[in-house]
């Protein structure tokens, strides 16, 4: 797959500050996400209560970079955290 499709991650002081496709450009990226990801309880309960809050706010809006919260990755909602 070109390094063009892939979902960017750009870290600073050892934090994710951006993530997903078209977010962060290959050149300030610090890594690609591959999909796998360890939450912490709080971190799991702040990205449930975030997809609860779009769902309920606006469900067939476009979110991040995505059409809707239904056509999202797991990057936009980690995104939607950041």
């Amino acid at each position: 797959m070109p390094i063009s499709d892939g979902e960017m991650v750009k870290v600073e002081k050892g934090r994710v500050v951006k993530i997903g496709k078209d977010v962060v450009s290959p050149e300030e990226a610090h890594g690609e996400f591959i999909g796998l990801a360890k939450f912490t309880k709080s971190a799991a309960d702040a990205m449930r209560a975030a997809y609860h809050r779009v769902m309920e706010e606006h469900p067939t809006a476009p979110f991040q970079c995505a059409v809707s919260l239904e056509k999202a990755y797991m990057t936009d909602m980690i995104h939607e955290l950041v």
